[in-house]
């Protein structure tokens, strides 16, 4: 007979279905701080389930459980300690605090906030829920000894009615790239190895979609769903990722993929017990991290740890940061056989060009520009680097004596700096960034010198 909500501010409010009266309302955060309420509420058990976001402005992330009678706190679970040696609010934050390092970046809360997906199973009578990123993206700065940093990026399987955990997986240790494990989990029943398991499903951010069984939380299958640079590929014995040395950004710079904004973000995916797929909306993207070397917390800012000049430097047109999410996709995914069945390349974010070309020192109107796109005489170049957010390429519009096949050594925009002023052409000739490239050529992946060759990639059987 009610309806809940959370709102942006902090809020848990109950209303009345039949009229829309408030019956209660709880703030569930400090209002000095920097969280928010971004997902919904989930009712079990007469329990209102809600978490909270912000960990890229420093707070301290918890989920926890209301009565929806009264609104009262009935339990709190925070995912990650509040310091190294305690008192800790509950006894799993005993076994989290020592895989963090004493000297961690404590004031900034640390992150691993909860602020989105919850699931339920009844007969197991367990509750699912998936953490947030780290506050310091920078493991070097948020936990100098090292360490996974539990529960970031972890799926949880808690008890309902007291909030103690069952079995936690962390798909992505001692994370450093936004990797959040926030993203929404299917239960199903499937077949695998002849047995029919109970599953828990899940397409984080970390470009790696998975299996675990939903009792007991062992990794039954972990495989790149979109291109991933960050790591080789999951050990099924130890169900840890493999880490490449290429996506450290500790020291310097890194380009790596899948970027900030993930392989699959908020967005639902759905799965079908007909077709046995589960239909991913996914994202291609790469990134730059770069090290703010001079980092001191400040409460309610951005604090990543990221050079954000460095960062901002990297693009010559703000309009290029509207590719962010370009080229995205929905993949067909088989949990069965781990691989894609098909994916359908949303056209539009693919190819289509910024709609304004505004310079990075020009904050006056933009200037919408008007040209056909890709006409027959464009000539595509390849350049050696990626943009922080799409594939490196260029497009010489008209040009006339341009050579899709030569490479150009650079890094990033310079590179197509250098492409803009080699497209010798035809008058009226231009160059412009392209999201598709060449054909014949595959898309970028990143090299021992932080941007190009050897990430794994998903196999896709057949076009959508």
């Amino acid at each position: 007979d009610k309806v809940f909500l959370g709102t942006l501010d902090g809020r848990l409010i109950a209303l009345d279905a039949a009229t829309g009266k408030v019956v209660w309302q709880t703030l569930t955060v400090d209002p000095g701080s920097a969280y928010t309420i971004t997902g919904a509420p989930r009712v079990v058990k007469g329990r209102v389930i809600i978490g909270n976001g912000g960990a890229d402005l420093g707070v301290r992330g918890y989920f926890g459980a209301y009565s929806a009678e009264t609104g009262e706190l009935l339990w709190r679970f925070y995912t990650v300690p509040g310091s190294a040696d305690g008192p800790h609010e509950h006894p799993e934050l005993e076994l989290a605090a020592q895989t963090w390092s004493p000297d961690s970046a404590w004031e900034t809360g640390l992150g691993g906030t909860v602020w989105d997906s919850f699931a339920y199973d009844p007969e197991l009578d367990l509750l699912y829920a998936g953490v947030g990123n780290s506050s310091l993206y920078d493991r070097s700065k948020r936990s100098p000894g090292g360490g996974d940093n539990l529960f970031l990026t972890a799926i949880l399987a808690v008890r309902p009615e007291t909030g103690r955990l069952v079995w936690h997986y962390q798909t992505t240790p001692g994370e450093a790239w936004d990797y959040t494990a926030t993203q929404h989990m299917i239960l199903a029943d499937l077949e695998i190895g002849g047995r029919l398991r109970q599953v828990i499903m899940q397409a984080p951010k970390n470009g790696f979609f998975y299996v675990l069984d939903r009792a007991t939380g062992e990794l039954l299958s972990a495989e790149p769903y979109v291109d991933v640079s960050w790591a080789s590929h999951v050990d099924r014995t130890t169900g840890r990722p493999v880490e490449r040395a290429e996506a450290d950004w500790t020291e310097h710079a890194a380009y790596v993929t899948p970027g900030v904004v993930g392989g699959h973000n908020w967005h639902p995916m759905a799965f079908s017990p007909r077709t046995g797929l589960v239909y991913i909306p996914s994202i291609s993207s790469a990134y730059r991290y770069s090290p703010d070397k001079d980092y001191v917390f400040l409460p309610g800012t951005w604090n990543t740890g990221e050079d954000m000049g460095a960062l901002t430097a990297e693009f010559e047109d703000f309009a290029d940061l509207a590719s962010f999410c370009s080229p995205s996709h929905i993949t067909a995914w088989d949990p069965r056989r781990g691989k894609a069945a098909w994916r359908v390349v949303h056209k539009k974010a693919e190819c289509s060009p910024p709609t304004t070309r505004t310079r990075a020192s020009d904050f006056g109107p933009r200037k919408p520009e008007a040209a056909s796109w890709l006409p027959p005489s464009a000539t595509r170049w390849m350049v050696s680097s990626t943009s922080p957010y799409s594939p490196g390429w260029v497009v010489c519009m008209g040009a006339t004596s341009c050579n899709s096949n030569t490479t150009m050594p650079a890094n990033s925009w310079p590179g197509r700096s250098q492409v803009r002023q080699k497209c010798q052409s035809s008058p009226g000739a231009r160059a412009q960034p392209s999201r598709r490239p060449c054909p014949g050529h595959p898309p970028p992946k990143l090299t021992a010198e932080g941007i190009c060759t050897g990430a794994t990639a998903p196999t896709v059987t057949a076009s959508g």
